[in-house]
C-alpha cells in the first residue's frame, strides 16, 4: 500500500518499538491486516497505529472485530436452534410422541422372550397335533428352531456390538 501524503514509512523494528511489542508480534498484526505493510520490511506508521488502536478497543469490548462478530453471532444462532431443539423434544415428550429408548429396550426383550417360548414349544405342540411323529423327527424339528433362534440371536448381537 502507498502511503498517503502525511503518513510516516518505518521499518520493523521502529513498529515494534513503537507498539511496545517484538517484531514476531508486528509481523502477526500485518498478517491480520492490523499493521499495515507499505513494502518489504516497510509500514504506515499511523495507519497502523490507527487500526492497533481499533483493534484494542474492540478487543476490550468485547466486540473483537468483523471476525469475532461473525463467529458470536454463529454462535448465538447455533445456540438459539439447540435451545428450539429442546424444547421441541419436550413438546414431542409431553404429546406422547416420543418413547424413552429404556422403555423400547425393555418392551422388545419381553416381546424376544415371547416369541422365543412360543417358537420353542412347536416341537411340543407338533408331536401333540401329529402323534405318528417318531421322537428323532420332533428332535429335528426342535433343533431346527433352536439353531434359528441362535443365529437370530448371534446377528442381534453382533449389529448390536456394531451400533455403538
Amino acid at each position: 500500500m502507498k502511503p498517503k501524503d502525511d503518513d510516516i514509512l518505518v521499518d520493523v523494528a521502529t513498529l515494534a518499538s513503537v507498539f511496545a511489542c517484538d517484531e514476531r508480534t508486528v509481523r502477526a498484526y500485518a498478517e491480520r491486516g492490523i499493521a499495515v505493510k507499505s513494502g518489504r520490511g516497510r509500514y504506515l506508521l499511523k495507519a497502523s497505529t490507527r487500526n492497533l488502536i481499533e483493534h484494542l478497543r474492540n478487543a476490550a469490548s468485547g466486540r473483537g472485530g468483523h471476525d469475532a462478530v461473525e463467529s458470536l453471532t454463529s454462535e448465538r444462532a447455533r445456540l438459539a436452534k439447540e435451545q428450539a431443539d429442546g424444547h421441541a423434544l419436550k413438546n414431542r415428550l409431553a404429546r406422547g410422541e416420543l418413547i424413552p429408548a429404556a422403555d423400547v429396550q425393555e418392551r422388545w426383550s419381553d416381546v424376544c422372550s415371547t416369541i422365543r417360548q412360543k417358537m420353542l414349544a412347536v416341537p411340543t405342540l407338533a408331536s401333540g397335533e401329529m402323534p405318528a411323529m417318531s421322537r428323532a423327527e420332533i428332535d429335528v424339528i426342535d433343533r431346527l428352531i433352536r439353531d434359528a433362534l441362535t443365529e437370530l440371536a448371534d446377528e442381534l448381537t453382533k449389529e448390536g456390538a456394531t451400533d455403538d
